[in-house]
């Protein structure tokens, strides 16, 4: 059974495999989780430019719906006479 000494204390070979699979994974993990930011970050740049048409036409119709809905709830378009040939009570 063989170690490292460290001070007064002998530090087994299994502890020391140990850390150094853990700093392997934490480096391996460390690279995929860079590899996916960068992957990321093309991919929202992509559905941004693909949206940008998408939001100029949607503007456009929420507008319109709008308008729409303004002219429905407005007291002109429900009676049946024009608005400046109604009678003032």
């Amino acid at each position: 059974m063989s170690g490292e000494v460290k001070g007064d204390v002998v530090v087994p070979d299994s502890v020391l495999k140990k850390h150094k699979r853990n700093d392997e994974w934490a480096l391996a993990k460390k690279q995929d989780l860079k590899a996916a930011k960068k992957e990321n970050a093309e991919n929202r740049k992509l559905i941004f430019k693909r949206a940008k048409p998408l939001a100029k036409y949607g503007g456009e119709e929420q507008k319109t719906v709008q308008n729409r809905r303004w002219w429905r709830r407005s007291p002109i378009f429900k009676h049946k006479t024009k608005w400046w040939r109604r009678r003032k009570r």
